[in-house]
């Protein structure tokens, strides 16, 4: 029997589609031995600043958001079957997902990072960021983007077909 630890892979989770996507790419390669970290990042709530007062959320109303978050994971992933060979464990951190998942990568020592792909045009990508663009850019672990090919099925398009039958 081996020593050799499997493949270690930190897959970037939230509640949309394409990220159910790339975590069922991820869990379609994996074999026995390998372990899937899946990694929910949620922003926490913040103070509300004021011209003269600062307000700051109480302990209790960020115990609420952070259920209602965990609520929204425990969501997204139901929608994926999760039978794999591999071990397969979820996190859930409070902060910017784009370096919340480069700081989990390097901890747990993993040897791929995997997200998915919005299909965001040129305004969203550029003028609102993206998790996978800022990754493609910092991170030294090897990074996968599995992309969400547009079809009927997809909610970009179901959205423009029931705007265009609203019109008819």
């Amino acid at each position: 029997m081996s020593s050799q630890q499997g493949h270690i892979t930190v897959v970037g989770m939230d509640t949309s589609e394409a990220s159910q996507n790339a975590l069922r790419h991820t869990l379609s390669k994996a074999r026995e031995g390998d372990t899937v970290h899946v990694l929910y990042c949620f922003t926490p709530l913040m103070d509300f600043v004021g011209p003269e007062f600062v307000k700051s959320p109480s302990p209790e109303q960020h115990e609420q958001w952070r259920l209602k978050e965990q609520s929204n994971f425990e969501n997204a992933i139901k929608q994926v079957d999760l039978t794999s060979p591999a071990k397969v464990e979820t996190s859930m951190l409070a902060g910017d997902p784009r370096s919340k998942l480069l700081e989990y990568a390097k901890r747990t020592n993993a040897n791929e990072v995997v997200v998915g792909s919005h299909g965001k045009g040129f305004f969203s990508r550029n003028v609102l960021g993206s998790v996978s663009s800022y990754l493609s850019h910092h991170s030294d672990i090897p990074l996968t983007i599995v992309p969400w090919k547009r079809s009927a099925d997809h909610p970009a398009q179901q959205q423009q077909q029931q705007a265009a039958e609203a019109k008819k």
